[in-house]
């Protein structure tokens, strides 16, 4: 990862904070009151412990929230409720923002029991997706102990040649085994690109991506953006950076 920037906290309090500060700097810096704003977010810790604090960054900006739109770096293909996908606590989030209007504005992936086949589902949401935007503003992610991010792993082929838009993960090796992420192209092609990272267990996998950009053997050290790239630790997952 080639990175412009690497902040380290002490807690994950504090990088749930400083991830919020960034975003309020990003807004004040580039809204103009009009444009719309094109984000992918993660799901896991950072779905409920960062994404809540974005929220209220949002909130605090007068007429906003109507001009967000929230994105989704991966989905996990499960039924529709279904507690562990990604988007679950990201819409309960959104609830509380008044001015955001989830049937326009929230792009879900279709659930495992809605009829499309995965691929299907996949194809749908990358033509959304590249209807709406050439490329993301703001692409936040968080990463695995084994360097995966996005829905991204480690070792498996292909993630580095494919094109824009997703892909269709069939042989996850975190369950469940199926699931839609963005594809490096895509991460790539965004604007910024922020990972937010916890942990003392993830600190060998943050400590390679900082040394390395090979996405065959860290796909967090290959998730780079167009204008800027940062990487937001605490302090025990930049335990091992030397």
């Amino acid at each position: 990862m080639t990175m412009q920037d690497i902040t380290v906290c002490a807690t994950s309090d504090l990088v749930a904070f400083e991830a919020a500060r960034r975003l309020a700097s990003l807004f004040d810096a580039e809204d103009d009151g009009q444009r719309e704003w094109h984000l992918a977010v993660s799901g896991g810790s950072f779905a409920t412990s960062v994404f809540p604090r974005l929220v209220e960054v949002m909130a605090e900006r007068t007429g906003l929230a109507s001009r967000v739109h929230i994105w989704f770096a991966d989905e996990r293909w499960l039924p529709h409720g279904d507690a562990e996908r990604n988007s679950t606590p990201i819409a309960a989030a959104l609830e509380e923002l008044s001015g955001f209007h989830a049937d326009k504005q929230l792009h879900l992936l279709v659930s495992s029991d809605s009829g499309p086949t995965l691929e299907e589902a996949c194809r749908s949401y990358a033509d959304e997706l590249a209807e709406a935007t050439d490329a993301l503003d703001l692409v936040l992610l968080g990463a695995g102990p084994d360097g995966h991010t996005a829905s991204l792993f480690p070792g498996k082929p292909g993630h580095d040649a494919a094109p824009r838009g997703t892909i269709s993960v069939t042989d996850s090796p975190k369950p469940p085994s199926e699931r839609m992420s963005l594809t490096l192209a895509e991460i790539r092609g965004a604007q910024r690109v922020w990972a937010v990272v916890t942990g003392a267990g993830k600190a060998e996998a943050v400590a390679l991506a900082v040394r390395s950009d090979d996405a065959t053997a860290t796909p967090l050290g290959a998730a780079r953006g167009v204008l800027e790239t940062v990487l937001m630790l605490d302090e025990p997952a930049a335990a091992a950076i030397s």
